[in-house]
């Protein structure tokens, strides 16, 4: 349930999961069952809703080896299946046909002819938002209650780097510096607690899907820890580390 009455979050959400369910049979996820919309009863709602098929998950199943290993297969194969069930949707870009979100901030998914294009969108995405979060309607603060820069004032030196950098991106990140690189089916945010597993294996939940870099998926995983061992040498099995 969510406490937004719009449903495009959970639109969203469908059609990533649906989209990854379609990447592979190895590739499990719960089914998407319904969506709609919750009235206001009392002090709850209005808001809305997304009614999944039932995961009977293992208390911290997915930490078994024999699971982070299946589990590592399977975001591999989901990674390697872009050419050939989506080459006719991403046509070689990266981006999504939706905008989505990681939690509650919105993943702008706009079509790019590369990766160093699309990476930058996101990185413009997050410059913007840095110090303000219009989805907690205020201003960045510290723990005690203070704005981090004041109401108004912006971060000259962050946007100076972030303009710099945004210069680099395409020699670090362009075709001709990733001649070989083609758009990857991703989860958009695999941590740990957006995997459970029952008793056939894994399952993944609560996608923000886009097609992108496969490194990214890696990125979000080391950055939230939770994956072992047993995950990175099944899924490199598939995909050599370079």
């Amino acid at each position: 349930m969510n406490r937004v009455e719009s449903m495009e979050m959970f639109v969203a959400e469908s059609l990533g999961l649906v989209t990854m369910a379609r990447s592979s049979p190895s590739v499990r996820v719960p089914k998407p069952l319904d969506i709609g919309v919750l009235p206001r009863v009392g002090d709850f709602g209005p808001g809305s809703f997304l009614v999944m098929e039932w995961i009977d998950a293992i208390p911290f199943g997915v930490l078994r080896s024999e699971n982070q290993q299946k589990l590592g297969n399977m975001v591999a194969e989901m990674h390697a299946c872009s050419d050939t069930v989506f080459a006719n949707v991403h046509m070689g870009r990266f981006g999504f046909p939706l905008n989505n979100w990681l939690s509650l901030t919105a993943q702008i998914n706009d079509w790019k002819e590369s990766w160093a294009d699309f990476f930058s969108l996101r990185l413009q995405r997050q410059v913007d938002r840095a110090y303000s979060c219009p989805c907690y309607s205020g201003i960045a603060r510290n723990e005690i209650g203070q704005p981090l820069l004041g109401e108004g004032l912006d971060d000259a030196e962050l946007r100076e780097v972030f303009i710099e950098l945004c210069t680099k991106l395409p020699e670090l990140l362009g075709p001709e510096r990733l001649p070989s690189l083609r758009p990857a089916l991703l989860h958009g945010d695999l941590w740990i607690g957006n995997a459970l597993a029952d008793k056939d294996g894994p399952v993944l939940i609560d996608p923000a899907c886009y097609y992108g870099h496969a490194e990214m998926e890696l990125a979000i995983m080391s950055l939230f820890q939770g994956f072992t061992v047993d995950f990175y040498e099944a899924y490199h099995a598939r995909h050599p580390k370079v």
